[in-house]
């Protein structure tokens, strides 16, 4: 009585046991994919944040460059204040300091904390002008306030 129809009606039980752990194993796989699409969509919109918190600070950037207009000192002309707070930027970034930047990647964390940044830029730059006196512009630090003042108007962090 074992055998129904030519099979042995023990392997069918380990057949359904086995059956019964793929399934198993398949549910948790997809338990865990939806763990990770969650992960991932966080991750997703972090990152579009970031992106956001970006592409704001740099419009900022260029209104605040726009309303200061053409930086001039001892007769000659610098062009925007953006070579200034770019070059203050990179001495700071080779002094190992972590910087923002304005590429739209979302790769760089530092992207979403521009205001704090601008602080951090002004007590750098003060820091490095008492030792190299004018290293910016006079009106440099008039500048960051009126980046932080546009920051605040984007609704940018």
């Amino acid at each position: 009585m074992n055998k129904i129809g030519g099979y042995n009606v023990s392997n069918l039980n380990i057949k359904n046991e086995s059956i019964y752990d793929n399934t198993k194993v398949i549910a948790e796989k997809k338990d865990n994919k939806s763990e990770e699409n969650i992960g991932d969509t966080v991750q997703i919109e972090q990152k579009n944040n970031v992106i956001i918190n970006t592409k704001k600070a740099y419009d900022a950037l260029k209104e605040t460059c726009d309303e200061v207009g053409t930086v001039t000192r001892d007769g000659y002309t610098y062009g925007s204040m953006m070579f200034s707070f770019y070059t203050m930027m990179d001495y700071m970034e080779s002094q190992g300091i972590s910087v923002p930047n304005f590429e739209l990647s979302g790769n760089n964390l530092n992207n979403d904390n521009y205001l704090g940044f601008v602080d951090k830029i002004k007590e750098f730059t003060k820091n490095l002008s008492s030792q190299y006196p004018n290293v910016v512009p006079d009106n440099f630090y008039d500048f960051c306030d009126l980046f932080k003042e546009k920051l605040l108007q984007n609704g940018c962090s």
